[in-house]
């Protein structure tokens, strides 16, 4: 097999097609990119768009335990209970164990609904307002 020899010409006119692929090439990427960006992309998921979402950051302050608890506080002092609180927060760390003396989101809120609960059918049976 031999190799045909290419004048000048014909090298210039093949560099500038594979030039031209190659900015077709980068610019079929910017372009699938910026479809991901759009959340257009089928199954796949686009973090970034994700951490930017205002329902990631709800979820976040949702699952933060220094969140939950400052709730839990500001249940009880609505109730008028100021200093029931950490009373109730000792008890969640002494039924968690000793291992683990961080008191987790869910256990907080579930234990603040209960309690909420529980005051409202207490004010409603004795009426008080």
């Amino acid at each position: 097999m031999s190799l045909i020899p290419m004048n000048v010409e014909q090298m210039r006119r093949k560099a500038i097609e594979n030039a031209k692929a190659k900015q077709q090439k980068q610019k079929d990427f910017e372009n699938q990119v910026n479809q991901m960006s759009r959340h257009n992309v089928g199954s796949n998921l686009d973090v970034r768009e994700i951490i930017k979402s205002k329902q990631f950051k709800e979820q976040k302050n949702y699952y933060d335990p220094h969140q939950a608890e400052q709730e839990f506080r500001d249940m009880f002092q609505s109730y008028g209970l100021y200093s029931d609180a950490d009373g109730w927060i000792d008890y969640l760390k002494k039924t968690r164990g000793s291992s683990a003396n961080a008191i987790d989101s869910f256990q907080l809120r579930e234990l603040g609904k209960k309690l909420s609960d529980t005051f409202e059918n207490f004010k409603k049976k004795h009426d008080i307002k």
